[in-house]
């Protein structure tokens, strides 16, 4: 055997054998073969367009976020019930710049550079995320990826880190959109913890959490294109940075909202499709539920204890009768577990006999009293804070009370246990009875007229009502003065309902 044999340096066995089989010819051809054979995928074929050639920095940026690339689902818009106005914007910002080219480069408009999906959770923001990603798969041909993270998998405890991730993603999609010719979705999840508020409004901020925070922003709307399409969900937007959710880098903000009456009929109409059923068919399933979550003594707080949690934030409300309902807490995510709930209660009747007898009203009642139960002791402050919101709202949209009417002035007289220092006392005073009343209700008829503290203009307003009454009743127009005159005393008038 000769010394000469050539040398394989890793390139097969194939090269590593005697010179009498390498010079024989069968051997030459039979390997040639196996080079054109390997050659074949990227020779050109003059009847196929030739594929485009990956470049190595597209490889390579892919390798550094490969963990958090996610192929793109097979769901649509349509399948996402309720929420049509959200829905609206978030097909606006995804499919807008590529079915209507034309009138976004007349406009001189451009692509969105992100969006924010905010709202209570279970609500959808996921599936949003999920539906866009799609929906960019069909308007891209089909070949489009996406990266799915949450704010907290991009953290590290090491300095540094974070932001090497962070540039990571962005380079990665500028090399995505160069070679692909359309952004990379980015949808990050729980966006709070990595972009926090850098003022300390909320909280006080580290200095590597500002760091990450102003890398991000560098990324997203810096002197290089981002390539991205970011978005971002979260359920407290207040938290997160302004300078992230400002126009040019979030130029959508998106609410996705609690499921209406209508969408939870909707909802529960889609998941108990296949429930097998008993004596009750799907459409008094859904019945029975309906009429179970909108059940007006499924109470979560007392009406009471509502009215307590305003005034302790510092709302003067009168007392009134809204509870907080199982209602004003139903999500999506809540909507849609019914059914297996009632599943669940339906398989544990019928163990013992082994037979099935399918799932009815009982069964849907008793899973929506499991989720009563299992949510009257949980701190709702998402629906919770929505609620007061609303409350407070419907009491500013109440009819305008009308002024105190100045008939009846003679009848008119001080509630004379005030204090005399009037350090956070009133009295409302009836108008016509003369007598100190402790609440005036929204309907009530009676007029009625306050004296209370700290208005600065106290002393001129019980003046200008002294002169007012001196015609009517001389001697309260006298007493009105004297109580002007008292040191220290502010009052002013309260307007009353019609």
């Amino acid at each position: 055997m000769s010394n000469d044999r050539p040398r394989s340096s890793g390139r097969g066995l194939e090269f590593v054998i005697g010179d009498s089989f390498f010079n024989d010819s069968m051997f030459r051809e039979a390997m040639r073969d196996r080079v054109i054979s390997s050659f074949r995928d990227t020779a050109a074929d003059p009847t196929q367009p030739a594929k485009p050639r990956v470049p190595a920095a597209f490889t390579a940026a892919r390798e550094e976020v490969e963990d958090w690339i996610v192929t793109a689902p097979d769901q649509s818009f349509d399948d996402i019930v309720g929420n049509d106005a959200a829905l609206a914007l978030l097909r606006d910002a995804i499919e807008a710049p590529v079915k209507h080219k034309a009138l976004y480069e007349a406009y001189g408009m451009k692509m969105p550079r992100g969006a924010l999906l905010s709202g209570p959770p279970g609500c959808g923001k996921t599936m949003f995320a999920r539906a866009a990603a799609s929906e960019m798969k069909r308007l891209y041909s089909g070949d489009a990826e996406f990266i799915s993270i949450s704010g907290s998998e991009l953290q590290s405890m090491y300095v540094g880190e974070t932001e090497g991730r962070i540039k990571a993603i962005f380079t990665y999609a500028r090399e995505y959109k160069a070679h692909k010719g359309h952004p990379l979705l980015v949808f990050m999840d729980e966006a709070e913890v990595l972009l926090p508020d850098r003022t300390g409004r909320v909280r006080r901020v580290a200095p590597w959490e500002e760091s990450q925070v102003a890398t991000f922003l560098a990324e997203m709307d810096g002197m290089q294109e981002s390539g991205a399409f970011v978005l971002l969900a979260t359920n407290r937007p207040e938290v997160i940075d302004q300078a992230v959710l400002r126009d040019g880098r979030c130029d959508f903000k998106i609410e996705v909202a609690r499921p209406t009456p209508a969408a939870v009929e909707m909802i529960l109409r889609k998941n108990f499709v296949g429930v097998p059923t008993g004596a009750d068919d799907i459409e008094s399933l859904v019945f029975a539920a309906l009429e179970s979550l909108y059940d007006p003594h499924r109470v979560i707080i007392e009406a009471h204890a509502i009215t307590m949690r305003l005034k302790g934030d510092g709302f003067d409300v009168d007392s009134h009768d809204k509870h907080f309902l199982l209602e004003h807490i139903i999500s999506g995510a809540m909507a849609a577990s019914i059914p297996n709930r009632a599943k669940r209660h339906a398989f544990a009747r019928d163990k013992a006999s082994g037979v099935v007898t399918g799932v009815t009203s009982a069964e849907v009642v008793a899973a929506v009293n499991d989720l009563f139960n299992e949510n009257k002791g949980l701190d709702h402050a998402f629906a919770l804070n929505a609620f007061k919101r609303e409350f407070l709202a419907e009491i500013q949209d109440a009819p305008p009370p009308r002024k105190c009417s100045r008939r009846g002035t003679r009848s008119m007289r001080l509630d004379r246990n005030i204090n005399p220092d009037g350090l956070g006392k009133y009295a409302l005073i009836n108008l016509r009875t003369g007598q100190p009343v402790d609440d005036c209700g929204p309907n009530e008829e009676h007029e009625f007229f306050v004296i209370m503290l700290k208005d600065v203009n106290a002393g001129v307003a019980l003046e200008a009502y002294a002169e007012a009454a001196e015609a009517t009743d001389p001697e309260w127009a006298e007493e009105v003065r004297r109580l002007a005159d008292r040191s220290g005393i502010l009052s002013r008038f309260c307007k009353v309902p019609d």
